[in-house]
């Protein structure tokens, strides 16, 4: 199957998972303005690799670009109206930088690259259990999101904890209209991360994605990933059978110096792949180790090797960005930046908040997620051209994903009736949900890569890249 087509089907449904938020309160409503804090680099080792593989030759990369479509009109507010509601508009874009030699395609019509959908969500407290079992609070929201083809609805719930309101754990359950592919994931956090309320001056530090992370996809892709703090991780996956792939379980290790290993079935047997730690500008890519081992080296295609790292900030701001209409607000923005040397990509979201309510609760969020692929899980590309060759500054794609939301007219105050505890919830919870929702939609395109891998994997003979 063509790689491209099932990337940008996955565009235009909207679907996925994975919710991370937090929250804070408490504090003086005129806060200062801290600076934004550097994160400290992950040390790596550099060993000698033992294969000597041919360097990859380097490609001009084209660029193939779409045109976007007009927003749909927004879809009804969704039930329980009347607590807390938010209108506004999400873009998904893919955009190819393919080396010269491509892989023709089948498909008689490439479908779009480039989506806007339009959003009204609407976010409730619940009497809903903690599934951590640490007692946490919860706030559901519920969400149409309307593109070209389909009003697609989702459905999330995020649990926080006291008055520092950190997201202990966080589900988003996909429930999407005409049969299309279904998402459900669960993620507990060892620490919870702490987001702070603009007006309210707090802010978390030292913020990660530890805990775990388990999703299970309708269209064959399950995972259980254990996530360290510095942003290594392990899991297992299982991916389909089918499309002359043999399925089964897979498992995948990321270390902090950036060496990690793909291991799992394949056509004709068990073919592990290992990525080296850098060693002189070049990732040493060795498949089916010993006597009939296949290498590759790859240049190196990041910058500085931090596979997380958070900077955070609260500043006061003149305007919102459109459709808000705000002209004073605090502004609290968090930036996470990512990078998964297994996978192939880097990736940077960042999460704006403004609150012009003095502690009432956001007015307006906007998202931003950006991942730059440097490896082809596809199979878009042919053998020689599958990883990246020209360094940092050329991806073979970009996948860029933008939200804004704007509390509706006559919501300021209404935040949500926290059921279990007999009051509303904290304004930072409502932010922590708006960004769980975001941060569904991304996780949905990170699932798809991995899927591609995985599929890639099993499909190809035991010596196969």
């Amino acid at each position: 199957m063509n790689g491209r087509w099932v990337l940008a089907a996955a565009f235009a449904l909207s679907v996925g998972v994975v919710a991370c938020g937090g929250g804070g309160g408490g504090g003086n409503p005129n806060p200062p303005v801290p600076a934004p804090g550097t994160p400290t680099p992950v040390s790596s080792a550099t060993p000698t690799p033992t294969a000597s593989p041919t360097p990859i030759a380097t490609a001009t990369p084209p660029v193939v670009q779409a045109t976007c479509n007009p927003a749909p009109a927004v879809p009804a507010i969704p039930t329980p109206s009347g607590n807390y509601e938010f209108t506004g508009t999400l873009k998904q874009q893919a955009t190819y930088f393919y080396p010269a030699t491509v892989t023709p395609t089948t498909s008689p019509t490439a479908p779009p690259t480039c989506v806007v959908e339009s959003v009204a969500a609407v976010f409730a407290g619940t009497s809903a259990v903690d599934p951590s079992g640490k007692g946490g609070s919860n706030l559901h929201e519920n969400e149409l999101d309307a593109s070209p083809l389909s009003t697609t609805s989702v459905g999330s719930d995020v649990w926080t904890l006291g008055g520092a309101q950190t997201t202990l754990t966080a589900t988003q359950v996909v429930s999407p209209n005409n049969g299309s592919p279904t998402s459900t994931t669960l993620q507990e956090f060892t620490t919870p991360p702490v987001i702070g309320q603009a007006s309210l001056g707090t802010f978390g530090t030292g913020n990660s994605d530890a805990g775990t992370l388990n999703q299970s996809t309708s269209y064959g892709l399950s995972y259980s990933r254990t996530i360290n703090a510095d942003g290594s991780y392990s899991e297992s996956g299982t991916t389909q059978t089918g499309t002359g792939g043999s399925g089964g379980t897979i498992f995948i290790s990321e270390a902090a110096n950036g060496s990690g290993t793909i291991t799992g079935p394949a056509n004709g047997g068990f073919a592990p792949k290992t990525f080296s730690a850098p060693s002189a500008g070049k990732i040493t890519l060795t498949v089916n180790p010993g006597a009939n081992q296949t290498t590759k080296l790859i240049p190196v295609w990041w910058t500085t090797l931090t596979l997380y790292s958070e900077n955070n900030s609260i500043t006061a701001v003149t305007s919102e960005p459109s459709p808000c209409t705000g002209t004073a607000a605090y502004k609290a923005e968090r930036i996470v930046t990512q990078i998964d040397t297994i996978m192939g990509y880097t990736e940077t979201t960042t999460y704006d908040t403004y609150d012009t309510q003095s502690g009432n609760g956001a007015d307006c969020v906007a998202y931003s997620d950006t991942i730059n692929n440097y490896y082809d899980w596809s199979g878009d590309i042919f053998l020689a051209n599958r990883f990246s060759s020209n360094g940092a500054a050329y991806p073979l794609s970009t996948f860029v994903t933008t939200e804004t939301l704007a509390l509706a007219p006559g919501q300021a105050g209404n935040r949500p009736f926290d059921a279990s505890r007999g009051r509303r919830v904290s304004a930072a919870s409502v932010s922590a949900a708006a960004a769980a929702h975001f941060t569904a939609i991304v996780a949905q395109t990170r699932a798809r890569i991995l899927a591609h891998a995985l599929r890639l994997h099993t499909t190809n003979s035991v010596g196969g890249i």
